[in-house]
């Protein structure tokens, strides 16, 4: 482990040492933090690692600290950055987190000049110091790996480190979590953040330690923390990157940003709220009801899964199977893609193509998906059948048909192949009691084999069995005049 000598300072009463550690990138909170060290008059200022990544100033920051003549370790991402490294953690964090964390590592990997990678490759693993007679170790996690996660929560751990370590004291970062904790007679510190809070609060965190009486202050304070996230959004960095850093948190799964949807209608200067800051989650094998009074938005919702509508904001986060996707946000060539291979939508309406029959228009979805035409069309007679359609019509044309002959082609066609995700909109409106009863039957089966689904029912009652629960839209006052500009 690369290690720095220890270096002695001229003999005090009582030196006042501040601590900072995890700035990344962090230009404005680190000229805040050191603001308050300067007027706390300290001796000396330590760094327990990670200057750079997530903040849009990595060279900025590297900068002031050579300025200043602050000496640091290094962390996990000064480490992957210096290298080249394509991950900075050894354990990955969760697959809608990761693609973020490693984009802002990539954009540093390419912002940065080779003398900042020079400088953040010199740094050494762990720093030790001897300040009257104290002995001062500086690391930015364990002694194994840069990303070890100590805390007082795992006290048998902190122990084993420090009785590695040969210190009165042991100043580490890398968990963003300020701590102070006594391992025998070894006095454990971790700082906290200066520049990416993990515990929703955004302040910047640090810690002033007095040398002779191991006495330890940690602060928190405000910063332009607005300047900082609208630096990162500017920066091409991906914008949950400024989400976190603006509201102090460790993963995207908590931006909760809720899904919102209004309608314009220029002709009268008014706008229409369908529905405002839902927020809900939905399992594979999950059928959930979306319930709510007549004109709240229920069907909108399920049209801006699907995006035939555009939602005005918000996120609406489906697991692909090539990865994560914001559905509100994604490009119309992958919203085509994903309704071809994994979302369903069925609608009380059937919208048939003329001259086709209902036999092909049923077996339409497994000829795309590569079935061969004959298997296809065994399947899609199957299919009408399960739902009651007469024989002698799946060769007739279903613009000729009824509307509860219509919604039976509709939703033979819809479910006779397995999506990831479904949506149903009123499927069974205009069915009579067997055909309702034939989709419960195969919605049981769908969510038996991980189908996720999520419906608005005329008959609720039908598929009671299945729900695992509801997702309420409340009614909300509809209709407001525009803003005049």
């Amino acid at each position: 482990m690369p290690r720095a000598k220890a270096a002695g300072f001229p003999q005090k009463v009582s030196m006042r040492i501040g601590l900072i550690s995890d700035i990344h990138g962090n230009l404005h909170a680190l000229e805040a933090v050191l603001k308050v060290l300067e007027e706390e008059s300290v001796d000396l200022t330590l760094c327990a690692g990670d200057l750079v990544v997530y903040g849009a100033y990595p060279a900025e920051v590297i900068k002031l600290l050579r300025e200043r003549g602050i000496p640091s370790v290094a962390g996990n991402y000064d480490h992957a950055v210096a290298f080249g490294l394509q991950c900075a953690s050894t354990k990955p964090s969760s697959l809608l987190n990761e693609p973020i964390k490693q984009a802002a590592l990539r954009w540093t990997q390419t912002t940065l000049t080779k003398p900042c990678k020079r400088y953040l490759a010199g740094l050494p693993w762990r720093m030790d110091y001897r300040l009257e007679g104290r002995r001062i170790a500086v690391i930015h996690a364990g002694l194994e790996a840069l990303d070890e996660f100590l805390t007082p929560q795992d006290a048998p751990a902190l122990h084993a480190l420090v009785g590695r370590m040969e210190a009165d004291v042991v100043v580490l970062g890398h968990t963003h979590l300020p701590f102070t904790f006594l391992a025998g007679e070894v006095l454990v510190i971790n700082p906290g953040a200066v520049g990416r809070s993990l515990d929703t609060d955004p302040r910047a965190s640090f810690a002033l330690l007095d040398s002779a009486q191991l006495s330890i202050q940690h602060f928190r304070i405000t910063y332009d923390v607005e300047r900082a996230a609208r630096a990162i959004a500017a920066s091409g960095m991906p914008r949950e990157v400024a989400e976190m850093v603006r509201r102090g948190l460790r993963r995207v799964e908590q931006l909760e940003e809720h899904l919102t949807k209004h309608f314009e209608i220029h002709l009268l200067e008014r706008q229409v709220l369908a529905f405002e800051g839902l927020s809900f989650a939905l399992k594979p094998g999950e059928l959930k009801l979306v319930t709510g009074p007549n004109g709240a938005g229920k069907s909108t919702l399920l049209r801006c899964l699907y995006r035939s509508y555009l939602p005005t904001s918000g996120q609406a986060l489906y697991h692909s199977k090539l990865g994560w996707v914001d559905l509100a946000r994604a490009a119309d060539e992958d919203i085509a893609l994903l309704r071809k291979q994994e979302i369903g939508y069925v609608s009380q309406f059937l919208r048939p193509r003329p001259r086709v029959s209902a036999v092909e228009l049923v077996a339409e979805p497994l000829i795309l998906a590569g079935e061969s035409r004959q298997d296809a069309l065994n399947a899609a007679r199957g299919m009408l059948e399960t739902f009651g359609l007469k024989s002698e019509l799946w060769a007739a044309f279903p613009t000729t048909f009824s509307g509860g002959e219509q919604q039976k082609v509709n939703l033979a066609r819809a479910l006779i192949r397995p999506n990831r995700l479904l949506l149903l909109d009123e499927p069974t409106a205009s069915l009579d009691a067997l055909a309702r009863a034939a989709v419960a039957e195969r919605l049981g089966e769908l969510k038996h084999r991980g189908v996720a689904m999520l419906g608005v029912f005329h008959h609720p009652q039908d598929i009671q069995g299945l729900v695992n629960g509801t997702i309420e839209i409340a009614a909300l006052e509809r209709e407001y005049v525009a803003e005049q500009t």
